[in-house]
């Protein structure tokens, strides 16, 4: 189990620093970029009906996405050094569950509205 453990968190952190990156690029383009996590499966960035309210509808749920995942990596890191009580690891888990549900209806969100 502490090899599952340390597999996701540093998937969660890895994850969690692309998407900060791709939040914090977002901000500042003037059109949109290749990313592998920014935009929803199946689509292409030039098919976009309006650019610009892509990135305004992204740019701040990505980067609250990838802070919320960094936030489970430590998360993961103090399970795996310090003995914190059943109720937290459950509370962990749940966290974790919540957040990846709602990044994936963010993104069937942005592929119904953009696309």
């Amino acid at each position: 189990m502490e090899e599952l453990d340390l597999i996701l968190m540093i998937a969660f952190f890895v994850f969690g620093v692309l998407y900060v990156y791709n939040a914090y690029r977002l901000r500042g383009a003037t059109k949109l970029f290749p990313s592998i996590v920014l935009y929803p499966g199946g689509v292409k960035k030039e098919d976009c009906l309006d650019p610009e309210g892509f990135k305004s509808f992204m740019g701040p749920r990505i980067g609250i996405l990838g802070g919320a995942f960094i936030f489970i990596a430590l998360i993961y890191l103090l399970k795996r050094y310090v003995d914190i009580p059943k109720i937290a690891s459950y509370a962990h888990i749940v966290l974790t569950v919540a957040v990846l549900v709602w990044g994936f209806c963010l993104y069937h969100r942005a592929a119904k509205r953009f696309w």
